[in-house]
């Protein structure tokens, strides 16, 4: 009996490890499974990708071939011009190039327009402010030429009125004169002959002197005549003028 289970348990233990043996390869077998099957969709991902690119290829090679026939019909229409076409290639790159250089050229020239632009627009600022400025100091200088005028004008007016109080005073002093001579005559004309002055006065001051003179003497004569009792319906001119039959002044003019 003990031999009979000692056998089972053996066989029994055998059994369990070749199931789990088993177990193991299909879970090993399982793992690899989806291995395989991702492995496949990268594959299939990346036949997708190489189709897209295939068709492009194929689409760039025939867009390609149309710009090819299109040259070759370029130079089977212009062959003195273009002979071969790279011929036509080699003048698209100096085309190209020259557009390159135009367009630069013209952005140069933009930049220099805004730049003379800017520059212009601070000259004209700049001009504005120096009108201003100027037109400030002529508004200044005008001032001083209305004051000048103004001064002018006055000392004009002023040196007119000196002129006319100059040739007021020429006429006066004429007429004084005038006058001093014509009293210095009447003076003369009624002196006595011995004692009257033997000429006429050339200087004004002596004939005022002596107008003064003969003043004082004719109111001493009329004071004594007064006093003699010859003055009444006698003139005084009788009485002091050389006239025979007359008494004289014991004093003498």
């Amino acid at each position: 009996g003990t031999l009979t289970h000692t056998h089972t348990h053996t066989h029994s233990h055998s059994h369990t490890r070749t199931q789990n043996r088993a177990m193991r390869r299909a879970h090993d077998e399982e793992n690899i499974r989806k291995q395989k099957e991702k492995e496949a969709e990268g594959l299939q991902e990346e036949l997708k990708e190489t189709d897209k690119k295939l068709a492009l290829s194929k689409k760039n090679l025939e867009a390609g071939l149309a710009y090819q026939n299109y040259l070759e019909q370029v130079v089977e229409q212009h062959s003195q011009h273009f002979p071969e076409s790279q011929d036509i290639l080699n003048r698209y790159e100096t085309l190209e190039a020259t557009n390159t250089d135009l367009q630069n050229a013209v952005k140069d020239n933009i930049a220099e327009s805004e730049q003379s632009r800017i520059d212009l627009h601070l000259l004209s600022k700049t001009l504005q402010n120096e009108v201003l400025v100027q037109s400030s100091v002529i508004a200044e200088e005008q001032g001083k030429l209305e004051k000048a005028k103004l001064e002018t004008a006055l000392a004009q007016q002023l040196n007119e009125e000196s002129q006319d109080e100059a040739k007021r005073a020429i006429r006066e002093l004429g007429e004084a004169r005038m006058a001093t001579f014509n009293l210095y005559n009447r003076c003369r004309s009624t002196h006595m002959a011995e004692s009257r002055p033997k000429q006429d006065a050339k200087d004004v001051m002596a004939a005022l002197k002596y107008i003064e003179e003969r003043y004082i003497s004719l109111k001493d004569i009329v004071q004594k005549a007064q006093a003699q009792g010859l003055v009444g319906d006698t003139k005084v001119r009788d009485a002091v003028v050389d006239r025979p039959g007359m008494p004289q002044p014991s004093t003498k003019a």
